[in-house]
């Protein structure tokens, strides 16, 4: 254990940590579980779970009110494993190679490492989701496509895990906007968030239902979060394949200036939006 410790310290060397996020702690952090840290490090910790001490994360409810969705207990004490035989939630990355400020360190975190963390947080709620593994960059350039491609590959994905699983409901395509400097983030109770924005593509002939289901989540967040969340932008040209449900959503999480801390409040803050959500659907 030590050793690993070692390891993944020399791993995420950094200078001038001053007022800097230390990732060792995030990522060694009992609240955090292995799919973040496998997003962080790149280190598969399948076969060893302890290193997070897993057994002692307790992923019970958290309002006795909430409904459970698609988890099995097994009976173990503060033990609660999902079922992820049917997930209800998409989340996937048309550009993933979109980048966090690294603050110093050797890698920056990317919007897959967001995607995790969403993945993460909607556990914490009991609710089932699925993060896109394939690697739309290195298909596209196989392809010979331009960067629109992106678009046409990730909807290919999308449609195979559909096929692999029919209980997904809801898709969450998660960027990262271009915005830089205090444009990017905001100060809410003394913390910092990365701020965040819907984007919907227009060209099609449902949009406005598009519109309507993210209204639902951008009032939860304008309530709880003020300032958190930008204008959602409307785009004539595109479609960003949102035409294929109305429950496709395209969310900008901060700008390259924006640190994983920062992300993961907004991340926090996003999966309660989405429960809320999601509990509103099932109750229709």
């Amino acid at each position: 254990m030590f050793c690993l410790f070692l390891f993944i310290t020399s791993f995420f060397y950094a200078k001038n940590l001053t007022d800097k996020i230390d990732i060792i702690d995030f990522i060694m952090n009992k609240n955090r579980s292995s799919l973040v840290v496998e997003a962080l490090t790149g280190i598969d910790f399948k076969d060893s779970v302890n290193f997070l001490d897993l057994k002692d994360k307790n992923y019970s409810k958290k309002d006795s009110n909430n409904k459970s969705l698609n988890f099995v207990n097994k009976g173990v004490k503060n033990e609660v494993v999902f079922d992820d035989t049917k997930p209800i939630i998409y989340i996937f990355n048309t550009h993933q190679s979109e980048e966090y400020a690294n603050g110093g360190y050797a890698i920056s975190p990317t919007v897959v490492t967001a995607s995790y963390m969403l993945k993460d947080e909607l556990n914490s709620f009991n609710i089932s989701s699925l993060v896109e593994e394939k690697d739309v960059i290195k298909e596209v350039k196989k392809r010979g496509y331009d960067y629109s491609g992106t678009y046409t590959v990730s909807f290919e994905y999308l449609k195979s895990r559909k096929k692999d699983y029919p209980s997904l409901e809801y898709y969450f395509d998660v960027h990262r906007d271009s915005i830089t400097g205090d444009a990017s983030r905001v100060s809410i109770d003394g913390k910092k968030y990365a701020t965040m924005m819907f984007l919907v593509g227009s060209r099609h002939d449902n949009y406005k239902k598009n519109v309507n289901n993210l209204n639902v989540m951008k009032k939860y967040l304008d309530n709880n979060y003020k300032g958190l969340v930008r204008d959602t932008f409307l785009q004539s040209k595109w479609t960003y394949n949102q035409w294929y449900s109305e429950k496709m959503f395209l969310v900008e999480i901060g700008g390259p200036d924006n640190t994983l801390e920062e992300v993961s409040n907004t991340i926090k803050a996003l999966a309660e939006a989405i429960k809320y959500y999601v509990e509103g659907e099932n109750e229709k």
